[in-house]
């Protein structure tokens, strides 16, 4: 069996994910959120937290009802600048894995965005929870949202971190890229 991925788009001005397969199998994923906006870049030479929370169910389409959809899994990461040492704190953390987030320090800029901006490599039986149901047949899809913020570290208030952190020289900084559907079309191979 072999499962083809095709994307419907359901809103426009905003560069979706890209969802890719990791192997001939086709059982794990990479989803990696398009390129940063330079807003985006400006937060951690800010001295704020860029995050990116990539959240991915699988869902099967239902005839007059709402669709199907297992619980959502999310994939967190985190970046920081420290200008002291001159390096970057990556976090990475697949929530219900059962493991502990990967901690990585790294001193090249470009390295670390890369890092955070596409998530470890995802088993798509770990995102539909072991339901295989949810994996094949012309209705299965996963629906995958990325969101990318500008977050203070530890600042609590009145106001944005944006605005407390900037002194107000730039507005907060977010993406999101909505709610995508990316269709497992199944298809038999010989």
């Amino acid at each position: 069996m072999k499962y083809i991925l095709a994307v419907i788009v359901l809103f426009s001005g905003v560069a979706a994910p890209f969802v890719s397969y990791l192997s001939e199998k086709k059982d794990q994923i990479v989803i990696a959120a398009p390129a940063l906006d330079e807003t985006l870049s400006k937060c951690i030479k800010s001295g704020l937290e860029l995050r990116y929370v990539f959240s991915i169910a699988a869902c099967r389409k239902r005839s007059f009802w709402l669709d199907n959809c297992k619980d959502e899994r999310k994939h967190i990461s985190k970046l920081s600048y420290d200008p002291i040492s001159r390096s970057y704190s990556v976090n990475i953390d697949l929530l219900g894995d059962g493991k502990e987030p990967l901690n990585i320090s790294l001193t090249d800029e470009s390295e670390s965005l890369a890092a955070i901006t596409k998530t470890s490599p995802l088993s798509i039986g770990f995102i539909a929870h072991g339901k295989p149901e949810f994996l094949s047949g012309s209705s299965a899809y996963l629906d995958v949202r990325v969101l990318g913020e500008c977050r203070s570290i530890g600042v609590s208030g009145e106001g944005s971190a944006g605005e407390i952190l900037s002194l107000g020289l730039f507005d907060d900084a977010s993406y999101d890229s909505g709610h995508v559907e990316f269709l497992l079309s199944h298809t038999h191979s010989k």
